[in-house]
């Protein structure tokens, strides 16, 4: 299962594209990947419940984001097969993959009027439901789902879904143990069950199963910054430390992972790690007051009150509005020069803002 194309808010329209592609993070990795052999063009199926060879064959073109070979293939397929539901179940998926939940719907419900009867078909319009907000029609055709095939793993996560969206975790997280038996190697099952112990606060047990999806998505950096989340929550700042070095070696220029971990360093009391990293973000934004402002931290805490003065009068000046924090540090820093009476100056300006706002988190939860 992969992530939605849409941001929203509940937990059933975020996932409700999921089960339809699997997509590693970089799209030019996928296309990297060589195209299976396909078969011929005119297909022949036996009518029956068997999966006939052009459905793995479509799911390839769809998890590869060949969507136009996808769409001519699944379009011979119908033309050729009247009446049969496997062509438009495969059309159905890849409408799924494109976005296109009208027509998915369409093609789902026009399969379910065909033969065979398939659960799967019921899936997919179940997934489309879901994204249009009828969720008591989604759920029963996940009934009639699991009436015909009681071991289709996504009906039992859509389910999971539904119960996260009242609350109802530890049901979420059963009926999610079950898609996993049917389908240990779905790397989406885990990071939903993840999603759910951290609700329950079980970090322990989100823990491994973000584990278990790396070791199925190598590298996956959300996945990653995630699992460094929890290791934060747990005091377990090597840990963070270690995986913001991963994230770092994988993606290099990535300013939100180099803040954090500059302030983990500092944490950590390893200042002229953090100063270095802090040179690196100025750098790469000299306008985000952020920079100026751990920078200036970075030479407070290594008693450098010249070159602190500085940054925090240069992060003032980029936003003064909210400079509360920066005004405070730098009255320490004339304090230590014996400069009382400029000290006194920046406390009172300090003490005419209302309050700087929150600091960005030092890791942000994957939203809902």
């Amino acid at each position: 299962m992969s992530n939605a194309c849409w941001q929203l808010s509940s937990y059933l329209r975020l996932f409700a594209l999921g089960s339809m592609v699997l997509a590693v993070t970089v799209s030019s990795v996928m296309l990297s990947f060589p195209l299976p052999l396909l078969a011929a063009e005119k297909y022949v199926s036996d009518g029956g419940h068997a999966v006939p060879p052009y459905f793995g064959e479509i799911q390839a073109l769809i998890e590869h984001r060949q969507y136009p070979e996808a769409f001519k293939r699944c379009d011979r397929l119908v033309l050729a097969n009247p009446g049969l539901s496997w062509p438009l179940l495969c059309r159905a998926k890849v409408w799924h993959a494109r976005s296109d939940i009208e027509r998915a719907l369409a093609d789902s419900n026009q399969a379910l009027a065909s033969k065979p009867l398939l659960a799967e078909a019921y899936v997919v319009a179940a997934a489309s439901l879901y994204f249009l907000n009828k969720n008591s029609e989604a759920l029963a055709y996940l009934k009639k789902a699991l009436a015909i095939d009681p071991t289709v793993p996504d009906c039992y996560s859509y389910l999971a879904l539904a119960l996260a969206e009242s609350g109802k975790f530890d049901e979420a997280v059963a009926y999610l143990n079950k898609a996993i038996s049917l389908d240990p190697n779905d790397a989406d099952l885990y990071k939903h069950r993840a999603m759910f112990y951290l609700e329950v606060k079980q970090f322990a047990k989100a823990l491994q199963d973000l584990n278990t999806r790396l070791k199925l998505r190598p590298n996956e950096i959300a996945t990653i910054r995630s699992r460094a989340n929890i290791y934060d929550r747990l005091g377990r700042p090597k840990d963070v430390l270690s995986d913001l070095n991963l994230i770092l070696k994988l993606e290099p220029d990535s300013y939100r992972d180099l803040l954090s971990r500059a302030r983990l360093l500092s944490r950590l009391g390893q200042h002229d790690k953090a100063l270095s990293d802090c040179h690196i973000l100025i750098k790469a934004n000299p306008l985000d007051d952020d920079g100026y402002y751990y920078r200036a931290c970075e030479y407070a805490a290594l008693q450098k009150w010249k070159e602190a003065i500085k940054d925090y009068s240069v992060a003032i000046d980029e936003s003064p509005e909210s400079a509360r924090a920066s005004y405070e540090g730098r009255a320490k820093a004339y304090e230590q020069l014996g400069q009382l009476n400029l000290a006194e100056q920046d406390r009172k300006k300090a003490m005419a803002i209302r309050g700087r706002p929150a600091e960005k988190l030092l890791f942000e939860m994957p939203k809902k």
